[in-house]
């Protein structure tokens, strides 16, 4: 360094100005002065002369490649003042450890130890660095790893870094799978699929972990696929099974496999392979899983009728049938029972009626292609009735009586075109009869009575001109067990001008009586008992060929329309109480036309509002067997003419508000069992005449204004089981050994005898108390 000019090296560099501070006497001081005085007049200043350089931090510890550090040096002069603004070079013994540039950034660039050297003209100094990586993470490569196969490996590679992503060199990584039945590791981290699934491979080294995830989904590169055979029968079904394989041939475990048909129109496939003949013909299945298929071709074949029928007994228990002759036999299928063959030899008829079949009627049935009778009442079938009898089209009588199928009746029904008859009776269908069975326009016998059906009559019935029977009755006594078919219109009704019988008992119909029904004039029997309807139009007059009106159990009013004397071929009418669905409310008197029916064998009237007389006209009712006017308001004495009622067995007026006498012409009615004519105001004594009554079993005279003594005739009553005659006015029985005895005999009894104070009844073993019939 020079000692002149004022560059970095000479005096200009000082960090500070000198201080001088005087010792000794003032003379020394000025004597100092003076000296500096002359010096800088003479432009010489003392040399500076560098005594040492420090460095600052003496030692630094760097853990991870490319961490920095720096450090600081420090030049002081002969006199200890720093000296700045100088040049200083920096030198590492390793760059390979550490190195550090011109401002004394170190940078670590390696494992190990290197010295510091700063300099300073002839001043150093020296400072020492030391480098140890520290693992801060291990790092799997691939992160991901993905197997289409079973058969293949995959190496991983574990490297251990510091925090700034530099190798640790000779690191260990151990190795482990988090679920080794989807991948297996080993110790050099090679890892191997075992199953379809995902798995974590860990890399760890101390506490540090590093993965990569195993994805293990085996790619189908073929599928072989298997059948029973090259055929199947018409509606029959085979399973057909299918296995992929990856490209190493590894099974591919619940493989999705997807599966297809050719021609679904003749043989279809489930989601599961099974196949489905549908129609003749020829169909290819196959199987595929992504791009991997294999197909088999299926021919479709008929079903052979004496299969059929081996598949209809084993459903329904044939071991177990009270006749099964020859079935299953080698005898000619003719020969079996219930069975019978058409000129070409195929079956078409079974009939197999309460002969103990148990079970279901199989779809097989269907192939049974000219049947045209199926007659299985009365046996033990369970389930709907099955969509594949709708396929029989040349059906024409269906009779599944009392058999216990179920569910609802389907649509398809109105398939079978050809049906003549269709009998459901005494079942559990439900839900509303559906309106396609107005498409079965041959059908003449409809009946679907004691069933569970709602809802209202379809109109499409209307189409069935054909029609002669309709039945869809309920139960009376169990409403609520069977059907209850509900309408406010059934007009449509008049419409099938055919029809010769019509039941619709037991529902809930609603509204006047159709005028409609006046249309009907082929009908033979009429039943609309127990509904709510609400009136009888007079057209019913028009029905010349009804044989029998049940119109019991409604909410009919107004009087019986005076055409009902038309009715000539009429044998029973019957519009009394229902049995728990209440009574009609009609009034009016009856009518004298009811004379004019000839034919009649049962009237029922009971239960109404009738008033008036009992017309003398009753007693042309020559054929009469039974006689119901009870529950009205009838006054006036009961007509002489009863006694042309020579075939009447029940004749009934309890409780009305006849008068007069018991006419003895009662006593011409020989075939009379029962005789009711309780509360009433019938006077008089009881005419010996009704002794001739041989087979008179019930006699009902209580609460009357009847007198005397009952007449000894009556010891005659042999047949007699009943007799009721308490609270009349004075009547009573003779207190004779016969009378007694003879009174004795009888089941029951109540009355008083003609001894005063000595009344008796239910002597002689009786058995509860006294009861008025019903119809």
């Amino acid at each position: 360094m020079s000692a002149t000019g004022m560059d970095s090296r000479g005096i200009g560099a000082i960090e500070r100005p000198v201080r001088v501070r005087p010792r000794g006497t003032g003379r020394s001081l000025f004597a100092l002065l003076a000296c500096l005085s002359a010096c800088v007049e003479a432009n010489t200043i003392p040399p500076v002369t560098l005594l040492s350089l420090t460095i600052d931090p003496h030692s630094v510890s760097l853990d991870a490649l490319g961490d920095t550090a720096r450090f600081t040096a420090t030049v002081r002069d002969q006199h200890g003042q720093k000296i700045v603004g100088g040049t200083t070079e920096w030198i590492s013994s390793d760059p390979a450890v550490a190195t550090v540039n011109g401002s004394g950034l170190v940078r670590a660039t390696g494992n190990g130890t290197a010295m510091i050297t700063a300099t300073s003209d002839s001043a150093t100094g020296t400072a020492m660095v030391a480098v140890a990586q520290v693992a801060a993470s291990v790092t799997v490569t691939p992160g991901n790893v993905q197997f289409a196969s079973l058969g293949r490996s995959a190496q991983l590679t574990g490297t251990v870094h510091d925090a700034n992503g530099h190798a640790l060199a000779g690191a260990g990584v151990t190795w482990s799978a988090s679920d080794t039945s989807v991948a297996t590791v080993d110790a050099s981290g090679l890892v191997r699929p075992v199953a379809n699934g995902r798995a974590t491979i860990h890399g760890m080294s101390g506490g540090l972990i590093g993965s990569s995830t195993v994805i293990v989904e085996q790619v189908a590169a073929a599928v072989e696929l298997s059948s029973p055979g090259d055929s199947i029968l018409v509606t029959d079904s085979i399973r057909l099974r299918a296995r992929a394989f990856d490209a190493d041939e590894f099974a591919i475990p619940d493989a999705r496999i997807h599966w297809e048909s050719s021609n679904p129109e003749v043989a279809r496939v489930s989601e599961d392979g099974y196949v489905t003949g549908v129609n003749l013909g020829t169909a290819e299945i196959t199987a595929s899983l992504g791009e991997a298929s294999a197909s088999v071709a299926l021919v479709v074949v008929p079903y052979p009728e004496n299969l059929v029928l081996k598949v209809l007994y084993d459903a329904t228990n044939g071991d177990l049938w009270q006749d099964n002759t020859n079935w299953l036999t080698e005898e000619p299928v003719a020969l079996w029972a219930g069975i019978r063959l058409n000129e070409e030899g195929r079956v078409n008829h079974i009939v197999l009626p309460g002969n103990g079949l148990i079970g279901t009627i199989p779809p097989q049935i269907q192939h049974l292609e000219d049947l045209e009778s199926l007659h299985l009442g009365e046996n033990d079938l369970e389930g709907p009735l099955p969509i594949e009898v709708t396929r029989l089209s040349r059906l024409k009588s269906l009779d599944l009586n009392y058999t216990g199928i179920s569910g609802k009746l389907p649509p398809e029904i109105g398939d079978l075109s050809e049906l003549v008859a269709l009998s459901l009776f005494g079942n559990e269908l439900t839900g509303e009869i559906p309106p396609e069975i107005g498409k079965l326009t041959n059908l003449e016998y409809l009946d679907l009575c004691h069933n569970r059906l709602r809802g209202p009559i379809p109109p499409e019935i209307g189409n069935l001109r054909e029609f002669k029977y309709l039945k869809k009755c309920g139960v009376d006594r169990a409403p609520q067990t069977a059907n209850r078919m509900s309408d406010h219109n059934q007009h449509e009704i008049g419409n099938l001008t055919e029809l010769r019988r019509l039941d619709l008992g037991a529902n809930r119909l609603e509204g006047p009586v159709p005028s409609t029904i006046g249309n009907l004039t082929k009908l033979d029997s009429l039943e609309l008992y127990s509904n709510l309807l609400t009136s009888v139009p007079p057209e019913i007059g028009n029905l010349h060929n009804i044989r029998s009106i049940f119109m019991w159990g409604n909410r009919l009013t107004g009087p019986i329309p005076t055409t009902i004397g038309n009715l000539a071929k009429l044998r029973n009418l019957n519009l009394g109480i229902g049995f728990t669905s209440g009574n009609n409310l009609m009034t009016g008197p009856i009518p004298p036309e009811i004379g004019r029916l000839a034919n009649l064998e049962e009237l029922d009237l009971g239960g109404n509002r009738f008033t008036g007389s009992i017309p003398a006209s009753i007693g042309d009712l020559r054929r009469l067997r039974k006689l119901e006017l009870g529950t009205n308001h009838l006054s006036g004495p009961i007509p002489s003419s009863i006694g042309n009622l020579t075939r009447l067995e029940r004749f009934a007026a309890c409780p009305d508000s006849l008068q007069g006498p018991i006419p003895p012409e009662f006593g011409k009615l020989t075939r009379l069992r029962e005789l009711h004519l309780c509360r009433n105001r019938l006077t008089g004594p009881v005419p010996a005449e009704l002794g001739d009554l041989a087979r008179l079993q019930q006699l009902n005279l209580w609460s009357n204004l009847l007198t005397g003594e009952l007449p000894m005739t009556f010891v005659s009553l042999e047949n007699l089981q009943e007799i009721n005659f308490v609270n009349n006015d004075g009547l009573c029985a003779p207190r004779t050994r016969e009378f007694e005895a003879w009174l004795d005999g009888l089941r029951r009894w109540f009355g008083e005898y003609c001894m005063e104070g000595s009344a008796a009844g239910g002597a002689g073993g009786a058995r509860g108390g006294w009861r008025v019939a019903g119809r």
